[in-house]
């Protein structure tokens, strides 16, 4: 997924900007840190230690920067919309 991302923003230009999409990446990164947890609990392999920490520092990254993504286009949005010729009041 890194990969494609940056060959699709870096080598062929597109701008980075906010899609719904980008949630359907962040969920199988929440739930393979999820699952690397459980795993290493199981297994007891000490030597997994460090991977939990680093999924999980990677799916919060990735749903920090959705969610931020979500909020600042949804106030670009909301102070861009023109009011509805039918609910301007006229009070002259």
């Amino acid at each position: 997924m890194v990969a494609i991302g940056a060959w699709r923003h870096i080598a062929c230009k597109v701008p980075l900007r906010y899609h719904p999409s980008y949630w359907a990446l962040v969920f199988p990164l929440g739930m393979y840190g999820v699952a690397t947890f459980k795993m290493r609990a199981v297994t007891k392999l000490d030597q997994l230690e460090w991977a939990p920490k680093i999924t999980f520092a990677v799916a919060l990254t990735a749903w920090t920067a959705a969610f931020i993504g979500l909020v600042v286009q949804g106030g670009r949005a909301v102070s861009n919309r023109t009011p509805s010729p039918a609910l301007v009041v006229d009070h002259r």
